[in-house]
């Protein structure tokens, strides 16, 4: 009869050997220096009314940085106002986070895939809303 130190020792080698052999899970590869297009919605959680929509721009820089801009084209009124503003932020690994305009005050942060972004969005008044974007360029 095996003890349970003996059956625990033996479970935890069988777990580091199982861990060592799985495949490693490739990280998102998002092209750098090269204008990426998204088609974006906005969607309020707690109330049932159309998504604001818009298409994110942007570059994404050797070291994470992006840059670029927000191209409002909703047809409801919305936050943005149908402007185009411009957009900072930074990818690391999976994680994004996009500033939007000159005081960062409305913030998306989520994941991003080759497909596109989930996320959530962020306005000053701690209001947030689903944050979805679709990629419509590939290299």
């Amino acid at each position: 009869m095996l003890s349970m130190r003996t059956i625990y020792a033996m479970t935890l080698a069988c777990l580091a050997l199982i861990t060592s052999l799985a495949p490693a899970v490739p990280a998102t590869e998002i092209p750098r220096n090269t204008q990426l297009i998204y088609e974006c919605q906005v969607i309020p959680r707690y109330r049932k009314t159309a998504p604001w929509t818009g298409v994110l721009l942007f570059k994404v820089n050797d070291e994470g940085i992006l840059n670029g801009e927000w191209r409002d084209n909703s047809v409801r009124p919305d936050p943005f106002y149908g402007s185009i503003i411009l957009v900072n932020g930074g990818i690391s690994g999976d994680f994004i986070k996009v500033r939007f305009g000159t005081s960062g005050e409305v913030t998306v942060k989520g994941k991003i895939s080759d497909e596109g972004i989930i996320g959530t969005l962020y306005q000053p008044n701690n209001k947030t809303y689903d944050f979805k974007a679709v990629r419509v360029t590939r290299e």
